[in-house]
């Protein structure tokens, strides 16, 4: 079920980030570069890479907590 909500997470942080970046191609075009080439690709591993490593972190450290009852 992780799996499944986090391909719909970056799906949807995908397509905001692709229709966000027509917006200020069109409207901010000066914007652009930055925006497509730092802001973006920062949000998306905010927002999407900090909590898949923390349930990373999480999982390895209860498994280890597990290990060691052992």
């Amino acid at each position: 079920m992780g799996a499944l909500m986090a391909v719909a997470l970056v799906f949807v942080l995908n397509r905001i980030r692709v229709v966000s970046l027509y917006d200020i191609a069109v409207y901010r075009h000066a914007w652009f570069l930055a925006v497509h080439s730092y802001l973006a690709p920062t949000l998306m591993i905010a927002v999407g890479g900090v909590p898949a490593y923390r349930q990373h972190v999480d999982n390895s450290a209860h498994s280890d907590l597990l290990s060691a009852r052992c």
